[in-house]
């Protein structure tokens, strides 16, 4: 077992106290002040100077040596979601309706400290480190945007961010070549009929069984007109619709959201779903109106990155961590952003301990970090930095 690991275990205690301090002060995107103010104050602490703000909360900070033979750049996360804690834990949630169930506390807690082994092995470094700690990962207008006009990778050569995955065995290590998660899209399809009295349709434009059928043929743009080598979802989160049982609206509006690991695959889907709409729609006699758009191009792993992350992985693990490459997922994470402009990986930290009871999926309610797993992925984004 590696110094590096060493390191992180000593700092077990400190990690747990950090993650509990912000798990009970959750916050949502771009409204993440608390948090932000804790972060720069333990970066204080560990000695490491800041820059503050990009966007309104996020920041970044530079460990730099002499004659550095490149920059490796860390992110992590740290907004909460809108969802209320069903944990009855000592440190659970104290903001009602909100809550870390994603497990970006953890996440902050493992970059903080990944920073201060860094800091103590300062001598040992060969590259520069950029820490990013970003807000508001969780929105359809993420953080990273705002890092990215701010410039943050200019002179990264690599980048680098762990996720947790608590239905993944713990401290198994799940690092791809090539994709890992989808772009995400939004769409909203809005039927335009002629409302009336429901006894009487025959003098309306009744567009509800028109959104019924867009729905229907919706499905065939998956199975029928894209690839099936090239996967893809659309998924119809919301139907509006009138207002009273007997009585024929207006319109209908049809919400949801499309994904795919493939850009201009996804492009297509959004034009084959505008198509159709508005194909169905001009069939019946009515206007459709149809509004399509990205917020994260899909997370695709250099295979470089991927295979110095196994590495870490078996260099820390001493042949005690498991190293496997896992499922693309459907997820979005704009982490794609950083990729984009400079080799990347995005690797899954497993945290699934059933004797513990942990185990539900990220965004539940009952959702838990597996605190043993700090030092692990603590250790990772060091060792990353180090090697």
């Amino acid at each position: 077992m590696t110094a590096v690991f060493e390191d992180a275990k000593s700092l077990r205690e400190k990690m747990i106290e950090w993650r509990r301090a912000m798990h009970r002060h959750p916050e949502l995107g771009h409204e993440e002040v608390w948090t932000s103010s804790f972060i720069r104050e333990r970066l204080t602490e560990i000695g490491v100077a800041f820059h503050f703000p990009v966007g309104a909360t996020g920041l970044w900070a530079d460990i730099k040596v002499p004659s550095a033979k490149k920059t490796i750049a860390l992110r992590a996360d740290f907004d909460a979601l809108p969802i209320q804690e069903e944990n009855d834990l000592p440190y659970k949630s104290e903001i009602q309706g909100k809550a870390h169930l994603c497990g970006h506390d953890a996440h902050t807690a493992m970059l903080l400290g990944a920073a201060t082994i860094l800091k103590k092995n300062h001598a040992a470094l060969k590259n520069n480190v950029r820490l990013i700690f970003q807000h508001a990962e969780e929105l359809w207008e993420g953080g990273a945007s705002d890092f990215m006009q701010a410039g943050i990778m200019r002179g990264v050569d690599e980048v680098y961010a762990l996720h947790n995955d608590p239905l993944l065995q713990a401290g198994t290590i799940g690092a791809n070549n090539g994709r890992v998660a989808a772009s995400c899209g939004y769409f909203e399809i809005r039927v335009i009929g002629r409302g009336g009295h429901g006894a009487y349709p025959h003098q309306c434009l009744d567009p509800v069984p028109v959104a019924a059928q867009i729905i229907l043929a919706a499905q065939t743009i998956i199975s029928r007109r894209i690839s099936a080598t090239d996967a893809g979802i659309i998924t119809f989160g919301k139907l509006s619709g009138g207002t009273v049982f007997n009585a024929i609206p207006d319109e209908v509006v049809l919400t949801g959201t499309t994904r795919s690991f493939s850009t201009v695959g996804h492009q297509a889907i959004a034009a084959h779903l505008q198509e159709i709409s508005k194909g169905i729609s001009a069939a019946h006699g009515m206007a459709c109106e149809f509004k399509w758009e990205s917020s994260t191009p899909p997370v695709v792993n250099n295979a470089a990155a991927s295979d110095r992350v196994r590495s870490a992985a078996k260099l820390l693990g001493d042949g005690k961590w498991l190293i496997t490459e896992v499922e693309p997922m459907m997820i979005a994470d704009d982490f794609a952003f950083f990729g984009e402009a400079v080799p990347s990986c995005y690797f899954l930290l497993g945290t699934q301990d059933q004797a513990q009871q942990v185990g539900a999926p990220l965004h539940s309610p009952r959702y838990r970090f597996n605190e043993d797993m700090l030092p692990v992925g603590a250790a990772m984004l060091a060792q990353l930095a180090l090697a």
